[in-house]
C-alpha cells in the first residue's frame, strides 16, 4: 500500500496542532453603565469609574489547540495568551496594560476503550498594570470625576472579572472579588487567577436517555485582586482575611478579599448536536463577607447604622449552560 503524501501543514497539524497569532488595535466606549442598571441600581449609585470611557488598545492574540474535539475534548491542550497597551497615543482616554493567560489539559483514563473518565483542568491568570494617568484605588477609595491631564481611575469595564458557570462556579456572574462597601456592587480587579479541575464520567445507559446523559464533579479556586501585588502574596491564603471587619459600619472599608475562594460541585450535561447542554451546582466552601448601605452615601459618608446591611455571598450556586466549561 503506497503511503500518503502529507502536505507541511498537514506535519505541523499532527506534531504541534493548530498555531494561530494575531494583531489588531480597537477602538470602543467602555461603559459599564446599563449593567448596573439591570441590576437595580439607580442613577445616582452609579459610580463614576463606570461611566463611558474610550479606549484605544493596539492588541495580540496566541492560540495553541491541540485537542482531539473542540465541543467534547478527550484528550490534549490547550493555550491562548491575549495582551495589549491602551495609552493615549493611540487615542485612549486611559492608560494600562493587559496580559490574560488560560492553559487547559484533557487527560482520558478507564479500562473500556468507548467510554472513558476525563480529567480536565484549565487555569487562567490575568495581569493589568495601570500607568500614566490611571490608578486602580482600593475598594471604597475616593475616585473623582476624571478631568483632562489629571489621573482617572481604571474603567470598570476595563478591569477583570470572575464568577458565573463558564469560570469561577462559587459565586454568581461576576461576582466574585472586591466589592463596593457602600453599594455591594463588585468592582473588579487587575489581578485574575481562576483554576478548574473536572473529572467528567463516561455516559451511562440510561432508560429515554440512551447513552446522552453524562456526569461530572468540579472544584474550583480562585478569585478577583485588586492588583497584581496582592495577588501574588495571598495565592495560599484559603480564607477571608478578618471578615468582621465587613460586617461593621466602621470598618467596612477594611473589609479585605484578597484569598482562594473554593467551591466543588456536580454537573449534569446532556449531548445535543451543537454541544452539551450543562447544568452544574455549584457549593462555596468560604464565600465572602461583605456590606451594602440602603441609603446613598457621599464619599466621606460613613453608612448609618440603622442602614447598614451585612451580608456574606451564597453558598449555593446554580447554572445553565450550552457547551463544556473549558
Amino acid at each position: 500500500m503506497q503511503k500518503p503524501r502529507l502536505s507541511f501543514w498537514q506535519i505541523w497539524n499532527m506534531s504541534f496542532g493548530f498555531l494561530g497569532i494575531q494583531f489588531g488595535w480597537g477602538l470602543q466606549m467602555a461603559n459599564m453603565s446599563p449593567i448596573y442598571k439591570y441590576l437595580g441600581a439607580s442613577d445616582d449609585q452609579i459610580p463614576l469609574l463606570s461611566q463611558p470611557t474610550r479606549v484605544g488598545i493596539p492588541n495580540f492574540s496566541y492560540i495553541r489547540n491541540k485537542r482531539d474535539n473542540d465541543l467534547e475534548s478527550t484528550k490534549g491542550n490547550y493555550t491562548t495568551v491575549d495582551g495589549g497597551v491602551a495609552y493615549r497615543y493611540f487615542a485612549s482616554e486611559t492608560d494600562f496594560g493587559r496580559l490574560l493567560m488560560q492553559n487547559s489539559t484533557y487527560h482520558a483514563f478507564g479500562k473500556n476503550r468507548e467510554r472513558k473518565f476525563v480529567l480536565a483542568r484549565s487555569t487562567r491568570v490575568g495581569l493589568e498594570i495601570p500607568f500614566g494617568r490611571t490608578f486602580m484605588p482600593q475598594p471604597g477609595a475616593e475616585c473623582n470625576t476624571p478631568e483632562p491631564g489629571q489621573p482617572a481611575c481604571l474603567p470598570l469595564a476595563e478591569r477583570f472579572f470572575s464568577g458565573g458557570g463558564n469560570s469561577h462556579r462559587g459565586f454568581g456572574l461576576n461576582q466574585a472579588g472586591p466589592r463596593d462597601p457602600a453599594t455591594g456592587f463588585p468592582l473588579g480587579g487587575t489581578g485574575l487567577f481562576v483554576n478548574n479541575v473536572e473529572l467528567r464520567t463516561p455516559p451511562p445507559t440510561l432508560p429515554f436517555f440512551q447513552d446522552n446523559m453524562s456526569f461530572a464533579i468540579f472544584h474550583d479556586a480562585g478569585n478577583v485582586f485588586t492588583n497584581t501585588h496582592d495577588m501574588f502574596h495571598n495565592l495560599l491564603r484559603w480564607s477571608q482575611k478578618s471578615p468582621q471587619l465587613c460586617l461593621q459600619p466602621s470598618t467596612a472599608k477594611q473589609c479585605d478579599y484578597n484569598y482562594i475562594s473554593q467551591a466543588i460541585g456536580i454537573g449534569v450535561r446532556y449531548k445535543t448536536p451543537v454541544g452539551p447542554v450543562r447544568f452544574d451546582f455549584g457549593y462555596n466552601l468560604n464565600p465572602p463577607a461583605f456590606s451594602k448601605c440602603d441609603e446613598v452615601l457621599t464619599q466621606d459618608q460613613t453608612c448609618p447604622a440603622d442602614k447598614f446591611v451585612p451580608k456574606h455571598a451564597s453558598h449555593f450556586n446554580v447554572f445553565f449552560s450550552i457547551g463544556q466549561t473549558f
